[in-house]
């Protein structure tokens, strides 16, 4: 079997050894790491501190650049509203000039065809007295026998049959 021994000076010694170890990590490595874990601590909560605020920041930026964003749609909007108004008051404007033009084209065209067709009952008026005076002229020298009153009246119908077929 297994020889177990062990000697009690050999055992005190280690035992203090492993005091002392402790001791020393202790003093030297554990203060200072607990120094530099609590600096690792505050550290890292103020950057934590400074990105929450930074983040804080940056969502009242966008807030902020969200109700703008609204208010220039808004504005957009009202101002597409605006040049449809305008321009539908001007296409209005322009269809009722436009309207007015025609309607003083067509009464003028009416005025203009009414004197024409004034002007050709005044012709045709002129023309049948004058044919009735020569008529009543040619009558009045001859002696009316009754061919040569039928081939007047015949010559008076040609005559104004011409007239009214123009």
């Amino acid at each position: 079997m297994i020889n177990l021994d062990i000697e009690l000076t050999t055992f005190i010694i280690q035992i203090i050894a492993t005091v002392v170890l402790f001791l020393a990590v202790k003093i030297f490595f554990t203060k200072p790491m607990k120094k530099f874990l609590a600096a690792r601590k505050e550290f890292l909560n103020e950057e934590f501190n400074k990105a929450e605020t930074t983040n804080q920041e940056a969502n009242a930026l966008k807030q902020e650049a969200e109700i703008k964003l609204g208010s220039i749609k808004d504005e957009a909007n009202k101002i597409i509203q605006e040049a449809n108004e305008l321009a539908r008051v001007k296409y209005d404007a322009i269809l009722a000039d436009a309207k007015n033009e025609a309607d003083a084209q067509t009464t003028k065209a009416r005025i203009r065809i009414e004197r024409e067709h004034q002007a050709m009952l005044f012709d045709a008026k002129k023309e049948i007295a004058e044919i009735a005076t020569s008529v009543a002229s040619k009558i009045v020298k001859k002696e009316i026998s009754p061919t040569s009153h039928d081939d007047m009246f015949d010559d008076f119908v040609k005559l104004i049959g011409g007239v009214n077929d123009e």
